[in-house]
């Protein structure tokens, strides 16, 4: 990815901690996500699963 700035390394190192920070936030928010919709899903499963 820091080959964008012409090297393997940031131009900054305040920018190597906004990555990382944006990374752990965007995991963070799909884990939540995830635990939120897995239980309506699994649900919604069950009902479709004792239609028949």
């Amino acid at each position: 990815m820091w080959e964008l700035w012409g090297g393997t390394e940031p131009p900054e190192p305040w920018l190597r901690r906004a990555v990382a920070a944006g990374a752990v936030t965007s995991v963070v928010i799909l884990l939540a996500v995830g635990a939120y919709v897995a239980p309506i899903v699994w649900d919604m499963l069950k009902v479709l699963s004792s239609a028949d």
